[in-house]
């Protein structure tokens, strides 16, 4: 199958010389492991598909925190003082809401700590017909450890339907550092 890695504004695969070598990296860690892209790309599936639970989750914090400062809204603009006014009452409810993260129902290390919009989607590299959407794209984080990751529906169909982690950018990752840090222990 094809393989475009100029679909992508920041690449798929880094500076390795081909998606294969990828790949095969990727797969002498799970058969060292015992993991497989399937795994991997139904646990990026699992956590996008918390989205509801998240939101719900981050619209009670929003109250929890308007509600801390004595106020009965939850509306920014509505305080005095912008974000850019250093200490003023304004900062700080901003700098609460930014800190928010949810942690996996899973009780696993993973948390989720941002979810960015566009209004775009993609074409699969491979060429297979699958226009995925890239416009909730998910910051991932492992709390014990510190590891990042975006992932989106992109990264999940790569991972389950082409074995392709991406490389090289921020959605990349090696197969071992999904397991160790976003499987559930």
């Amino acid at each position: 199958m094809a393989f475009n890695n100029n679909a992508s504004d920041d690449g798929f695969i880094g500076n390795y010389s081909s998606v294969d070598e990828v790949i095969a990296a990727d797969q002498a860690e799970l058969d060292k492991i015992g993991g497989s892209f399937e795994d991997i790309g139904d646990r990026m599936s699992y956590i996008l598909g918390l989205r509801e639970e998240y939101k719900e989750a981050k619209a009670k914090h929003r109250v929890a925190v308007f509600k801390k400062y004595g106020h009965d809204h939850t509306d920014l603009h509505q305080l005095q003082g912008w974000v850019t006014d250093k200490g003023s009452e304004c900062e700080k409810v901003y700098d609460e809401l930014k800190a928010f993260r949810w942690r996996l129902p899973d009780k696993s290390n993973v948390v989720i700590t941002e979810i960015l919009g566009s209004h775009w989607g993609q074409d699969c590299p491979f060429d297979c017909g699958s226009k995925l959407s890239a416009n909730k794209e998910w910051t991932i984080r492992n709390q014990k450890t510190g590891k990042e990751l975006v992932i989106n529906e992109i990264t999940a169909h790569l991972a389950k339907e082409h074995h392709l982690l991406e490389k090289g950018n921020d959605y990349g990752i090696t197969a071992k550092e999904f397991y160790e840090h976003f499987m559930p222990e």
